[in-house]
Formats: structure tokens, sequence, C-alpha cells
């Protein structure tokens, strides 16, 4: 990795080496994240260590592995499908026959 960083050149970097044109982000991030609120939704679930939930009675429904131990909220949508948020973020639908379908972002 040093090698990589610090001494051999890269093309994409009009053959300059990477810890020469690396910048620190100005970013402050928190040392703790808050606690999701989920005091709109009808329940919380945790995330499996394959990032699956298990929905009541139903099958397991696999959700994404970047969520696995995370806690997740859910709340039933009037056309009987369950909406699956992660901290502020929609994430998706686990529908009628039990599989998940993730909010599509039109741009």
């Amino acid at each position: 990795m040093d090698e990589f960083n610090n001494e051999r050149p890269h093309e994409a970097l009009a053959m300059k080496r990477p810890a020469d044109v690396y910048s620190p982000s100005t970013k402050a991030y928190p040392d703790v994240l808050p606690e999701p609120d989920y005091s709109t939704f009808d329940d919380v679930i945790d995330v499996t260590s394959k990032g699956s939930i298990y929905l009541y009675r139903r099958k397991q429904i696999y959700l994404a592995a970047a969520l696995a131990g995370q806690p997740v909220g859910i709340r039933e949508e009037q056309d009987g499908r369950w909406l699956v948020a992660f901290m502020h973020l929609e994430l998706g639908h686990v529908e009628t026959n039990d599989t998940f379908t993730p909010i599509s972002i039109k741009s």
C-alpha cells in the first residue's frame, strides 16, 4: 500500500503519486451517530448478520448486507405492503409475496 500511494506514479493522476494529490476531508463527522428514531413506524427489527429480516411469520427477506446488525423500522401501508426504513431513509417495500422491492431514485 505504501508503494502504491507514495512511490508509484499513476497515469490517471497525470503521473503523480496518490499521496501528492490527497487532501483530507474538511467535513466534520460526529463521534457517535444518533440513535435512530422509528417513532412513526409499527415496529423495529434487527437485520441479521447476513442482511435479512424476518417479518412476523413470513420467510426470510433479504435487504442488504450493508445493513447487517442494524435496526430498521417497518410500517404497514394501506395496500398491505410493509415500508422498510433505515434512520431517515425509506429503503423499499416488502411486497405481499414476501419479496423486497427497493425504492428507485429517479434523476
